[in-house]
């Protein structure tokens, strides 16, 4: 289940440069998540082609453009263009994000492309299960995850 304030994607293209999808407040916003394992459900709305993989990562930066002082929480490690079709779906762990003064603020998702994409778009979400049966089940905005 996603919330739609948890959005870190939405029809993101990826061609050859690195990019990152929209940035999200775990400071100023509800608290998602925490001490408990998240993950970013990432899609597929328009099919990989030209590249050869992609490598999700969800970052903590302290910067809202998600450039400053980066950490990456995981990777989905290489993941070809076969993979990567139309409604695809691919979930990158957040972790456990924990409170503290020293910890990045913004939470984000970060794409890093093997080759030059031609095509290929993603929207994700922040969701507390990888049960694709759930993925249309959206909490009521505001209510913790």
């Amino acid at each position: 289940m996603h919330d739609l304030l948890t959005k870190l994607a939405s029809n993101l293209a990826v061609t050859s440069a690195t990019v990152v999808g929209d940035a999200y407040d775990l400071k100023s916003q509800k608290n998602i998540g925490t001490g408990t394992p998240m993950f970013a459900r990432v899609q597929v709305v328009e099919a990989f082609s030209g590249g050869t993989s992609l490598n999700m990562q969800t970052i903590i930066s302290s910067a809202e453009a998600l450039n400053a002082d980066v950490r990456v929480l995981n990777s989905s490690g290489e993941i070809p263009v076969a993979e990567l079709g139309l409604g695809a779906v691919h979930y990158v762990g957040l972790s456990k994000i924990p409170r503290g003064v020293d910890w990045q603020r913004f939470l984000g998702l970060r794409l890093v492309p093997t080759g030059t994409f031609s095509t290929g778009r993603v929207t994700a979400h922040v969701v507390d299960s990888m049960d694709d049966n759930a993925q249309d089940e959206l909490y009521e905005t505001g209510r913790p995850m």
